[in-house]
């Protein structure tokens, strides 16, 4: 990825013209949404709502909403990508070194794609306990239990084996410290455990 964080590249799309402010205050259970719908039906601009109601936070919605937004999010085409992922495994298939060696450049960055341990990081910095009350969590339709987290990253941990899995679940905020998600057996959340 060529920006060094999510804020660079929000940075970038609005000095794009990418990137729309929205400085009215703007409810997130349903409004939030029903707003970011029309935008992404028109192809239009990422959108950056400063006054969510009920929160100090801003929100970001639509940052891929186009494919040459995913394609600066990238650094190229994501065809590109599956392509040369796609021409490594036929290489490589059946096993010969020829194939190995034609794929190198690829296997040495998917060797060093793995999380690195560290005994400090920014997130880490400020501790407090958990409030998802302070967050512009989204109702998106009128039909939802709740509020949910669309896109929220969870890692989860085998009590036994130790073995890790980080995946995207939609979250659905039940109070200020805890929220629920639908495992499907074929996740791999829910496989850590079996």
């Amino acid at each position: 990825m060529p920006f060094a964080d999510l804020q660079e590249f929000v940075r970038f799309l609005e000095q794009k013209g990418q990137l729309k402010r929205v400085r009215a205050e703007v409810d997130p259970e349903l409004e939030v949404t029903e707003i970011t719908q029309r935008v992404l039906r028109e192809g239009g601009p990422a959108l950056l709502f400063e006054r969510p109601k009920g929160s100090s936070m801003p929100l970001v919605m639509n940052l891929f909403g186009t494919m040459d937004r995913v394609r600066a999010a990238l650094g190229r085409d994501p065809a590109e990508i599956g392509n040369e992922l796609i021409a490594a495994v036929q290489r490589v298939n059946p096993p010969s070194l020829k194939g190995f060696w034609e794929s190198r450049g690829l296997i040495r960055r998917v060797l060093f794609t793995h999380p690195t341990k560290v005994t400090s990081a920014p997130s880490q910095q400020i501790v407090e306990a958990p409030d998802l009350s302070r967050l512009p969590v989204l109702k998106c339709w009128p039909g939802d239990a709740g509020r949910f987290i669309t896109y929220g990253m969870v890692v989860t941990h085998h009590p036994r084996t130790k073995r890790r899995n980080m995946g995207l679940y939609r979250l659905q905020v039940f109070d200020r410290n805890k929220t629920g998600m639908h495992w499907k057996s074929m996740k791999g959340g829910r496989g850590t455990y079996w």
